[in-house]
């Protein structure tokens, strides 16, 4: 009987923990105009990402709070969802507590909820995806 009081006050408290910060707003940044080093355009690239928090802005409009968080090469934003991390850094008091920092995480290009299938190619009938362009899309 005792295991099974222990069992459910962690499977309370990781649940509650998790639960101490708002559902982030999912939503998709358009880059129109893409270009790639080689020249080769895409009329628009969508980057899905996920936000906590609302963006605070200074009296000359700067904002003061944003934080980017960005995954390896090949994972998504849904990995920094989960109790060991979000649970751990999004909560009231935690390091990147989301009622004081507005957190961005956008998904890679070709990975996460926009898959490289899903970009409309333009200028050229077949556009090889070059390494790396997500550092260009980032920037902008």
């Amino acid at each position: 009987m005792s295991k099974i009081v222990i069992f459910a006050f962690a499977v309370i408290a990781t649940v509650a923990s998790a639960a101490d910060y708002p559902p982030p707003v999912e939503a998709d940044f358009v880059i129109t105009n893409f270009q790639f080093h080689s020249g080769q355009t895409l009329a628009a690239v969508r980057m899905h990402y996920l936000r906590f928090g609302n963006l605070k802005r200074d009296r000359n409009g700067v904002v003061r709070n944003a934080v980017l968080i960005l995954h390896g090469t090949t994972g998504s934003s849904a990995q920094f969802l989960g109790p060991q991390f979000a649970g751990e850094l999004f909560g009231p008091g935690q390091p990147l507590d989301v009622s004081r920092y507005c957190l961005i995480i956008p998904d890679n290009l070709g990975h996460g909820k926009k898959r490289n299938d899903e970009w409309r190619v333009t200028a050229e009938p077949e556009v090889r995806i070059p390494p790396r362009p997500e550092i260009r899309a980032g920037k902008r």
